[in-house]
This record gives C-alpha cells, sequence and structure tokens, in this order.
C-alpha cells in the first residue's frame, strides 16, 4: 500500500478510496475483499508516519530497487497519465472564450499564449 500510494501520488485517504475502486491494486497489495477489509484512511496515516519516524520507507524503496535490480529491470521515469484543461474566461461576464487541452505533466504557463485574445488589461490564473 505504501508503494501505490508513492506511485500514484495519493493522499491516505485517496490511497484508502484507489484500493476500493480498483481490483487490480487489490491483487497487488494482496487484500481479496469479502475476506479483508481496507485498512481506513486513518490506519494507513498511522503506519506511513511509523515508517517515516523509523526511516523505513527509504529502506523499503532500495530494497525494491535491489530486487528489480536483481531481475535486470529498473524503476522508471515518473509518468504522467491524463490531460489538464486550460480556460480563458472573459472577467466581467465570466464566459469562457477559448479552451486549450495539454498533458497533464504540461507547466500551466505553456498554453496561456493561446488563452489570450489579445486586448487584456489583466490575466488572472492560479496554479492548483
Amino acid at each position: 500500500m505504501h508503494f501505490v500510494q508513492h506511485w500514484f501520488n495519493l493522499a491516505d485517504a485517496a490511497r484508502e478510496d484507489a484500493l476500493l475502486d480498483s481490483t487490480s491494486l487489490l491483487r497487488f497489495v494482496g487484500i481479496g475483499l469479502g475476506r479483508e477489509w481496507v485498512p481506513d484512511a486513518i490506519t494507513l496515516l498511522k503506519f506511513r508516519r511509523l515508517l517515516e519516524k523509523h526511516r523505513l520507507g527509504e529502506a523499503l524503496f532500495a530494497k525494491f530497487g535491489e530486487v528489480l535490480q536483481a531481475h535486470g529491470m529498473k524503476a522508471g521515469q515518473r509518468w504522467y497519465f491524463g490531460m489538464k484543461l486550460h480556460i480563458g474566461v472573459d472577467s466581467e461576464t465570466g464566459l469562457a472564450h477559448t479552451a486549450v487541452v495539454t498533458a497533464a505533466n504540461m507547466h500551466g504557463e505553456h498554453p496561456l499564449p493561446d488563452l489570450l485574445r489579445g486586448q487584456e488589461e489583466r490575466v488572472y490564473g492560479d496554479c492548483a
């Protein structure tokens, strides 16, 4: 479960939800629904804090790397799946005038020129 949380960049509650929603993740972590309960977010948080307190998280990932290397593999680069929708909105009317779709790993500043119409006096954005 600790690996799943890091690989998918999940918060404790999201990790619980992901396990409940995905049969393949349940199989990976060795939980069989109907026979075992998925630990709740508080239990997962307490476990993660214990790993951090005793520096066991680093040891787990190091051992994982060793096992992969012993089999001629290595942990790959971070992959990003999905996309972002960037929307240009008129600040006076609140109406959307432009939409640009990018890959999930693209920074939000890159589609900015495509979102502007050239007559703007102000530009607002967020980094969510």
